[in-house]
């Protein structure tokens, strides 16, 4: 999905929240309870997750932001455009290289590294934390590489298709990201993780961990 951390930002609580930005899009990630807010161009309504907003922005691509006067669809990069599972593209996008599922978390575990290594950080956030950490065999304060974000990317992949949703809000993506793996022959059980980091993922993406 290609956001980027640029920076944190104050709420109206006094909580330091996450920003993250992708070509013109920016969106705050609550550090109270892990929503994103889409920033720029700005939407009233949080969304859960990143999966969330962006099949709201796949969904809206031809919208007008009434700030700038300019669509949706003309500030996403080329490759996220042609992504419409709708229209049979699975296999044209997995001949890309492209896993905007598989993508989501990476960012999904990366965002729950910068909240678990703040100070106040609920428990349940550092107890996941150390789980996909152990696993991941780094050290306390070490950085993701390429080697971990594959391996995430790997494992959540496995995770997805599996399909089993955490909850009834997230059983459509869990659907649509099952199906898309089938179009394209994908075998999860080589790339599944330990159980309890498919644990750790289904209580982040809880609501009530």
């Amino acid at each position: 999905m290609n956001w980027v951390y640029c920076g944190t930002e104050k709420d109206i609580e006094g909580y330091k929240n996450n920003k993250l930005q992708r070509d013109n899009f920016e969106a705050v990630v609550s550090f109270s309870n892990e929503t994103v807010q889409l920033t720029n161009p700005y939407h009233t309504a949080p969304f859960k997750d990143f999966i969330e907003l962006e099949r709201w922005l796949a969904k809206n691509n031809e919208l007008e932001n009434p700030v700038q006067g300019t669509s949706l669809k003309s500030r996403q990069p080329a490759p996220e455009k042609e992504f419409v599972i709708e229209r049979g593209s699975p296999i044209e996008n997995a001949l890309r290289g492209d896993d905007i599922y598989a993508d989501t978390g990476v960012l999904m575990v990366e965002m729950q590294k910068k909240f678990a290594e703040t100070d106040g950080a609920a428990q349940q956030t550092r107890d996941n934390w150390s789980i996909i950490k152990n696993w991941l065999e780094l050290d306390d304060g070490a950085e993701l590489g390429q080697k971990e974000r594959q391996n995430i990317r790997r494992a959540y992949k496995a995770y997805l298709a599996i399909g089993v949703s955490p909850s009834a809000e997230l059983a459509p993506v869990f659907e649509e990201a099952s199906k898309y793996y089938k179009a394209v022959g994908y075998d999860f059980e080589p790339d599944k993780p330990p159980n309890e980091v498919l644990e750790a993922f289904v209580k982040m993406l809880s609501s009530n961990p």
